[in-house]
């Protein structure tokens, strides 16, 4: 919802405020507010609160991104964890870095570092061709924990879903 409303919105460290598509009132949402709803609608799987990028993005812009990405990963874990209570959940963090295959492994590399029960793979299908999604893809997956879920985020089409698996996506 907030990479669609990008035009729309205010994005900074702390939270991200946009226009409501339903009636035009000012929403903001932090790491802590969307573990929180996360929480009350009873997901099994929670994600974290990150930003993705737009295709195609400089590295400038794609590394600013995921710098931010990871200050919410970890608010997001510290949240998840506060409100867990006994619920029968998970939280997985999400790898961010646009196309850039050097800025995803640094992003893995740091949301490794979180016990994150599955990790997801964020900002790919944005309008990327094929070739750079695999090249990412490729690079990345073998350097992921292979005894954790990984799943890679927006993908619809079959043929998109068997590429994906044929590299290591769960």
């Amino acid at each position: 919802l907030i990479w669609r409303l990008s035009k729309k919105r205010t994005i900074n460290y702390d939270f991200v405020e946009f226009d409501s598509p339903v009636n035009g009132d000012r929403i903001r949402l932090t790491p802590e507010i969307a573990m929180r709803m996360q929480r009350n609608l009873g997901s099994y799987i929670q994600m974290v609160f990150d930003e993705c990028t737009h295709y195609p993005a400089t590295q400038d812009d794609a590394y600013v991104s995921m710098k931010r990405s990871e200050q919410w990963a970890e608010r997001s874990f510290r949240a998840y964890e506060d409100i867990k209570g006994d619920a029968d959940s998970t939280i997985f963090g999400i790898i961010q870095g646009g196309i850039y295959s050097d800025l995803r492994l640094e992003n893995l590399d740091f949301l490794a570092s979180i016990d994150f029960d599955g990790m997801a793979i964020g900002g790919l299908s944005v309008g990327e061709p094929l070739d750079e999604r695999m090249e990412v893809l490729e690079t990345l997956l073998p350097e992921m924990v292979q005894h954790k879920p990984r799943y890679l985020m927006g993908l619809g089409t079959p043929i998109d879903i068997i590429k994906a698996v044929e590299v290591g996506v769960d």
